[in-house]
């Protein structure tokens, strides 16, 4: 066993706990063998922590999961939950989905009558900050009233036999996942595009209520049956108001990973704007045309996934999906750029781009230049770059001692030339004067 009051070798074995979490299960025992390399006992304190991290029901395994995971059918009930009779004045009718610290239900307000979805929390294993979010999630859905976004009514807390439970009356969504419904109706290009653009729609309409979402994913839009997408799930939207910034830790990172862009995952809460989400409306245009996110950062470690998202660009669109060469191609790039101020400056601007492609009406959006492309290379190849530089100063240092000596050895043949014709000049004078005489 470890010394407590060793301090030096406690915080080493948290600082190899914390970084074996980050990775996957299988290549942890290769992370220890690297690390642990001849201290046997140290490499048994951090897998006794990480033992008792993978056991049913702790606290890691809460937090993985999703708060609230919202199903697609409506009505539809889950009876293994035994969900209550009542919650505070509204009648349970069933269970819509759960997640491990909530449970979304199907409900009945009194007054007004109506249905609703019903999310409430687990009072008892809810973080302080899981709480604060969920609070902020209230605020943020109350101002915002359009047809894309799903409504809160009310928000409140109940005390039950579990406890004092938070709870959110919401707008009882009639849709299915937006993934599973493209994987259902098969739609076209351009019935993807008009769907993206109305979610961009919705996203803009919160962003001029000072509401960025953060988490835009398939999961996070509904597509109803008349074909109108809801996006659902400001959980981590921020708010730009001081309350909400003073609740912003710098050094979170909060979001989905391959909807993240990269102001996101350095970090910076400072540098998430409209064009934070304006990033992740491309991410999901790409992977609603491609079938494939951007970048394939989910089986990757978490450290190297962040790092792809800051520093690899995807694969071309159009290299995935040849039919979206051109104009297409260039709207989700744009919206993909990984420095912000490339990006269109709002989810409007993407949105009328892509209805201006759909009127066959030249779009805002430019292709980068050959300029940009070699300055991207040239920062994502520093060493390379700095190599070829180099091979190009010899070469041109080459190059240019060769034309002197060129050019001083062409000076002297026309040298010799020139004498040459003045000594033929010279006997021809000679020539002629004998022949005088």
């Amino acid at each position: 066993m470890t010394d407590p009051g060793d301090g030096a070798r406690f915080e080493r074995i948290e600082e190899l706990f914390a970084a074996a979490c980050e990775l996957p299960a299988e290549q942890q025992t290769a992370f220890l063998d690297e690390r642990c390399a001849g201290d046997a006992a140290l490499r048994a304190e951090v897998e006794r922590l990480l033992e008792r991290d993978r056991s049913p029901g702790s606290r890691a395994e809460q937090l993985e999961r999703p708060a609230v995971e919202v199903v697609d059918v409506p009505g539809g009930t889950r009876a293994e939950l035994a969900p209550p009779e009542r919650i505070d004045r509204f009648r349970i009718l069933g269970v819509l989905g759960a997640g491990g610290m909530g449970v979304v239900y199907a409900a009945e307000q009194d007054r007004p009558r109506r249905r609703l979805a019903l999310k409430v929390l687990r009072g008892e294993l809810v973080p302080a900050d899981t709480l604060r979010r969920f609070e902020a999630e209230a605020e943020v859905l109350g101002r915002l009233h359009h047809p894309g976004i799903a409504h809160v009514y009310a928000a409140g807390s109940a005390r039950t036999d579990a406890g004092v439970q938070p709870w959110l009356a919401m707008e009882l969504v009639d849709g299915t996942r937006l993934d599973r419904w493209v994987a259902r109706e098969r739609p076209d290009d351009r019935v993807l595009l008009e769907l993206v653009a109305r979610v961009a729609d919705a996203v803009h309409h919160a962003h001029e209520q000072g509401v960025v979402h953060r988490d835009l994913k398939p999961g996070n839009v509904l597509v109803r049956p008349d074909g109108q997408p809801v996006v659902v799930d400001f959980g981590i939207a921020r708010v730009a108001s001081a309350a909400t910034e003073a609740r912003t830790r710098t050094g979170d990172v909060l979001g989905t990973l391959p909807y993240m862009s990269p102001e996101q995952v350095a970090g910076r809460p400072e540098a998430v704007d409209a064009r934070t989400d304006v990033y992740a409306l491309g991410a999901l245009a790409y992977e609603l045309l491609t079938g494939q996110p951007p970048l394939d950062v989910a089986a990757r470690p978490v450290p190297a996934a962040l790092r792809a998202i800051a520093e690899e660009e995807p694969i071309a669109l159009d290299l995935r999906a040849p039919r979206t060469r051109g104009d297409v191609a260039t709207i989700v790039h744009r919206a993909l750029a990984k420095e912000r101020e490339r990006r269109y400056g709002s989810a409007a601007e993407l949105a009328a781009d892509l209805r201006r492609f759909l009127r066959d009406e030249p779009i805002r959006a430019r292709p980068p230049t050959a300029a940009y492309h070699l300055g991207k290379f040239a920062r994502r190849n520093r060493a390379l770059v700095a190599g070829l530089a180099a091979v190009f100063v010899v070469l041109a240092g080459g190059t240019a001692v060769s034309a002197v000596l060129s050019s001083r050895a062409e000076a002297r043949r026309r040298a010799a030339v020139a004498d040459e014709r003045e000594a033929d000049a010279r006997r021809a004078e000679a020539l002629a004067a004998r022949a005088a005489e």
